[in-house]
């Protein structure tokens, strides 16, 4: 049992080991570098590479999140640049994402729903035309679900409900997105969502 244990526990390292293509320093995968690069997605490593002083770093796979673009590997706020950025020092990347609201959120060609043509914005209106008469619950049943989606906070939906038209446009800032909303007895709760 215990022999099986450590064999698992090498094997996992290993194929960890070798997730990063390390393909620009000519294959040798694990070739030992002066500096180390390593690459977070979301909070956590996704592989780790060494490099040369003064080498390019390989490129790794491009990670997959469902419901978001991959932007690209980021160095703080820009950009890195593998055909050019050189390594002189230890290096922490991070994967940069945009949301993509036609594969995040099913429902994005429903009654209440818009998507602007360059995908930037979404808007939910609860009452889209208006009128009396529309499924207010379906509607906020999705601006819920967006909220959820886009990982925003279920006291933000709370707010939602509550803010006054006295209170006009209101606006909350999440990861991925910018959130205006506002409230009226006429016209309903209209939320719009903005790519950043």
């Amino acid at each position: 049992m215990r022999f099986k244990l450590i064999f698992l526990l090498f094997a996992t390292l290993l194929i960890f080991l070798i997730s990063c293509d390390d393909s620009a320093n000519g294959g040798e995968n694990g070739k030992e570098g002066d500096y180390g690069v390593s690459f977070y997605d979301r909070g956590s490593l996704y592989c780790f590479t060494t490099v040369d002083e003064g080498g390019l770093s390989p490129e790794p796979a491009e990670p997959e999140w469902n419901g978001y673009d991959f932007v690209g590997w980021y160095y703080g706020n820009v950009a890195w640049d593998f055909s050019a950025d050189t390594v002189g020092t230890d290096v922490t990347l991070t994967a940069k994402w945009r949301v993509n609201f036609k594969t995040l959120l099913p429902f994005y060609q429903a009654e209440g729903v818009w998507l602007s043509e360059d995908g930037e914005r979404l808007k939910i209106d609860t009452n889209p035309k208006d009128e009396i008469g529309v499924n207010k619950a379906d509607i906020l049943a999705k601006i819920k679900n967006a909220n959820e989606a886009l990982g925003l906070p279920d006291s933000l939906y709370q707010e939602m409900l509550y803010t006054l038209e006295a209170d006009g446009v209101r606006t909350a800032e999440g990861e991925h997105v910018t959130v205006e909303w506002s409230n009226s007895p006429n016209t309903g709760l209209e939320v719009t969502y903005t790519r950043k």
